[in-house]
C-alpha cells in the first residue's frame, strides 16, 4: 500500500504554471478532506518573481515522494518522468496537463484520470477544477494570484490573441474578480521582474527553461524564455544560448523566442540539420544562425509539427 499522496511536477525546477497549479490543486484536496503533501523543488524559474515567491502559503511539504501516489500537474512526458525525473509510472494516479507527447500512453494507463486538454495555461484546468468542485469561493488569495499569474505568463496578457483559448480567459476573469491588485500596475511589474530577473541571471535562467526532448527517437535540444524583452537578452547572450543548446548529445538544437510587438517568432541554432528541418516545416531560412517565423508559435507546437515529418 502506498503510504501518502504527493501533488508534484518535475523534480528539478518549476515555473509559474506548475507552481501555481500545486499549490490550488492542494488547496482543492484538502477542502475535499484529502490527506496530501506537496514535493517543491528549491530551483525555480524567473517566471516565478519574488513578489510571488513571498507569499504566504499555507501547505504541508514533503521531500520523500518514494512510495507515493503521485498526483501530476504540467507535465506527463513518459520518457522524461521515467527516465529525467525516475518516477515510478505505478503511482501516478491522477495527471493535469496539456502537453500531449504521451496522451496515448496514459489514456491506456490511467483513463479518465488523465486530464490532457488542448489548453494554453495548465492553470486553466486548476480553475476550472475549482469551480467544477464547487471550492472556487474558499481557496486562498495566494493561489488565486499565482494562478492569474500562470495564465498572465503563458499568454503574455492575451497577447498571444489568436491561440489563447476561451477557457482561458474565462478562467482569469473569474480569478480577476476575487483580485482588485490585478490591475495594470500589477501586470507590468510582473513582465518586468520576470525581465530583469532573466538578464541578471542568463545562464541559471535557460537552463531551468531547457528541454531535452525525445521525438521518435531523435533528441531535441530546445530552449524556450516567455520574457518581454527578449531582444536585449538575445543580444547579450547569443554565445550563452548556443552553448547551452549544444551543450547535450543531441541530434537537433534550437533557441526559440515571440516577439509580440513584431507578431513573429524567432530561433537560434548554428545546427545545420536543425536549420534545415525548421526550414522545411515552418519555411524559414537562417542568416547568421537566427531564422525568422512570421507568426507566433511556441516550442510545444513546433514540437506537434516536427512530429508530423520525423
Amino acid at each position: 500500500m502506498l503510504s501518502k499522496k504527493v501533488i508534484l511536477a518535475w523534480n528539478s525546477w518549476l515555473d509559474i504554471d506548475a507552481y501555481a497549479c500545486i499549490v490550488w490543486l492542494y488547496e482543492i484536496m484538502r477542502l475535499k478532506w484529502e490527506d496530501v503533501v506537496v514535493f517543491i523543488p528549491e530551483s525555480k524559474a524567473v517566471s516565478i518573481t519574488s513578489y510571488l515567491q513571498n507569499l504566504p502559503l499555507n501547505i504541508k511539504l514533503t521531500d520523500n515522494i518514494e512510495s507515493s501516489e503521485l498526483y501530476l500537474v504540467d507535465v506527463s512526458w513518459k520518457d522524461f518522468l521515467e527516465n529525467i525525473c525516475c518516477y515510478n509510472l505505478e503511482n501516478v494516479r491522477k495527471i493535469y496537463d496539456h502537453h500531449f507527447e504521451s496522451y496515448d500512453f496514459w489514456k491506456a494507463k490511467i483513463w479518465d484520470n488523465a486530464k490532457i486538454e488542448e489548453i494554453w495555461a495548465c492553470a486553466t484546468m486548476i480553475v476550472e477544477l475549482a469551480i467544477f468542485e464547487w471550492v472556487f469561493i474558499q481557496l486562498s488569495k495566494t493561489a488565486k494570484l499565482l494562478l492569474a499569474s500562470a495564465i498572465l505568463s503563458h499568454t503574455m496578457d492575451f497577447k498571444y490573441s489568436e491561440i489563447v483559448k476561451k477557457r482561458d480567459l474565462l478562467a482569469y476573469e473569474n480569478l480577476k474578480k476575487d483580485l482588485p491588485e490585478l490591475d495594470d500596475n500589477f501586470i507590468k511589474k510582473y513582465f518586468e521582474d520576470v525581465s530583469e530577473s532573466a538578464i541578471k541571471n542568463p545562464i541559471e535562467t535557460l537552463k531551468n527553461d531547457h528541454k531535452i526532448v525525445n521525438l521518435n527517437w531523435k533528441l531535441f535540444s530546445i530552449s524556450q524564455l516567455e520574457i518581454w524583452d527578449q531582444k536585449k537578452f538575445i543580444k547579450d547572450n547569443e554565445n550563452i544560448i548556443l552553448g547551452l543548446t549544444n551543450l547535450e548529445k543531441s541530434d537537433y538544437s534550437f533557441y526559440i523566442w515571440s516577439s509580440i510587438e513584431e507578431w513573429k517568432t524567432y530561433f537560434i541554432s548554428d545546427n545545420l540539420d536543425t536549420q534545415n528541418l525548421l526550414n522545411n516545416i515552418l519555411w524559414i531560412n537562417f542568416e547568421d544562425n537566427i531564422g525568422i517565423y512570421e507568426k507566433i508559435i511556441i516550442r510545444k507546437e513546433v514540437v506537434k509539427k516536427i512530429l508530423k515529418v520525423i
